[in-house]
Parts: structure tokens; sequence; C-alpha cells
């Protein structure tokens, strides 16, 4: 996973071939199931990465795709996965029609509408185990919020579920009207600010290794734009210079202050800069990940940087 992502798909596509020649899908039994959805996370961040289509298609995933159905079985990890499947359809969608802005004909606005409410009903039908064991909204002193969970399995799929719905309300297609029982939903602010306090409240390695995306997809979100332009259409950028230094900070075990600053400078930077405080915040999250697990998520870091024009 430390390698470039067309390198490590390259090798995923024997496991996706294997899978489906099995016909081992994500609701076989025991040891199965389990390499099933360990594969399919990182299937999905290597297609989002590379924005190509997930190498299993997302109607092999599941004999089950009914939320409802899955919900009322009460097997919170099935609960759980489910948003993952949803995230890959998102990731599948776009990959084949953009994010881009404008444009789309009714086909498209109707397809992330579709998607959109695939995700909310998956909000509104979870379990008690899925939600928040405590939750403390984000106060003057915090940035994020203080978002707790019970279970593993619990953080992974609410973070799927905020990260899916930045990716279809910066296309711009997402009907306000689509969820009228609270307007949280239909802000990305709220999304990443949700991302930002679930990876720092909950200390698991776990899912740390799978939140380097979803950390960056919250950081596209405080731009100017949005983050719209900036996970669908834009080439790869050089950051050598700036991965030189993400590298070396992560090597001395240095607080990130050549990253992110330190708390004086902060204080500075929020009466300078809006949501400076979140970059920052999200900054030293991606180094702390890195530094306590060993994920490689300092290119994240860099591309944040340079998105912000930090670099």
């Amino acid at each position: 996973m430390a390698s470039g992502v067309d390198e490590w798909r390259r090798h995923l596509k024997g496991c996706a071939a294997h899978l489906q020649a099995q016909k081992w899908n994500g609701s076989s039994k025991g040891i199965v199931k389990s390499c099933f959805w360990a594969f399919a996370r990182i299937d999905v961040w290597a297609a989002f990465i590379s924005r190509k289509t997930t190498l299993i298609p997302t109607n092999f995933w599941l004999d089950d795709m009914s939320i409802p159905s899955v919900a009322t079985r009460g097997d919170i990890d099935d609960y759980c996965n489910l948003a993952n499947l949803i995230f890959a359809e998102i990731v599948n969608f776009l990959a084949t029609h953009g994010q881009d802005k404008g444009g789309h004909d009714s086909a498209y606005a109707a397809s992330v509408s579709l998607l959109w409410q695939k995700l909310q009903d998956w909000r509104g039908y979870r379990p008690q185990e899925v939600k928040p064991l405590l939750r403390n909204p984000a106060a003057s002193s915090k940035v994020f919020p203080v978002v707790l969970y019970s279970r593993s399995s619990s953080i992974c799929g609410n973070t799927f579920y905020h990260s899916g719905s930045i990716l279809l309300l910066q296309t711009g297609e997402v009907p306000l009207q689509a969820h009228n029982i609270s307007s949280e939903p239909n802000s990305p602010v709220w999304h990443a600010r949700e991302l930002g306090g679930i990876s720092i409240s909950n200390p698991s390695h776990a899912n740390w290794v799978n939140q380097a995306q979803p950390l960056y997809i919250a950081g596209t979100v405080f731009t100017p734009s949005g983050g719209a332009l900036t996970l669908w259409t834009h080439d790869s950028i050089n950051r050598q210079d700036v991965q030189s230094q993400v590298d070396l900070s992560v090597q001395r075990g240095s607080t990130i202050n050549s990253l992110a600053g330190d708390d004086a400078s902060l204080e500075t930077w929020e009466g300078e800069e809006r949501y400076a405080a979140e970059k920052v915040l999200l900054l030293k999250q991606l180094v702390r990940i890195e530094r306590e697990t060993g994920w490689k998520t300092s290119d994240r870091a860099v591309d944040l940087r340079l998105l912000w024009g930090m670099g």
C-alpha cells in the first residue's frame, strides 16, 4: 500500500478474479466474508485515488442490498458494510460521469439524487450501536466535535457515510429538500468536521489505516470552491518539494510545526484565513496516523498543502 496506486491495483486484480470465480462476496460466511470486505475497502480507495471504477462491480458485493432488510437482521458489521458498498457506488458513478458542477442532464441529477437518498436512508436506519456512543458538538474551544463509537465497524461505516455525502454534495446536484429533518446532512462543512472529529476522537489503528482518503476528502471542503473540481478533474501535480518536508518531519518525530504550525502560530493564522484551524488539525492527524501506524499518509498531506496554497 506504500507503493503507487497503479502498482497495488495490479496486485488487487488477481484477488478480484479469484473472488469472482469462486463467487465469494460480502454475503459469504466466515473468514471468506472477512477477506472480501478487507479487499473491498482497498479496492474502493484504489478506485477513488485513480479515479477509476472498482475492480469488482458493486452488484457482485452482496446478495441482499436492501438497507431496511439488513437493518432488521441486526448484524452490526453487515449494516456498516452497506455504507462501504454505497460509497463504492458513488465512486464508480463519479469515475464514469465526473463531478463537475453544471452541464449535466436530468439522468445525471437523478442518479445523484438516488445515491444521496441511499446514504440518508443508511443514516436513518442505523441501529443504536451504529450511532455515536457520545457526541459533543464543536464548541468555540474545539474545531471538531467529539464523536465516540463503541464499535470499530461503526467508525468505518460512518466514515464512509460522511465521505460519500461530501462527494455527492460537491456535484451541486443534491436536492436540498432531499433531507428535511435536519439541514446538517446538506452541509459539506458539517460532514468534513464530523470526519475530523471521528478520526481524532477514536484512536483506533484498525480504522486509521482507512482514514487517509476520508481526511483528504474532508480537507477539500475547506477551500473557496469546496473542492468540487479537485477530486475528479485535475491532473496529478508535482509535489516533490513539499513531500520531502513531510517525510523529514515524520522521520524526526516532529510536532509538525513545519507542516501545520504550532499552537501559537495557529492563533494568528485563524484570524487571517478561513478554516485555518481545521486545516492544521487535519494535517496533524494525518501525521499522527503515519507516525503511530506506519501507514503512509504524507502523500495526502502534501496534496492538501498544495490545494490550500501552503506549499
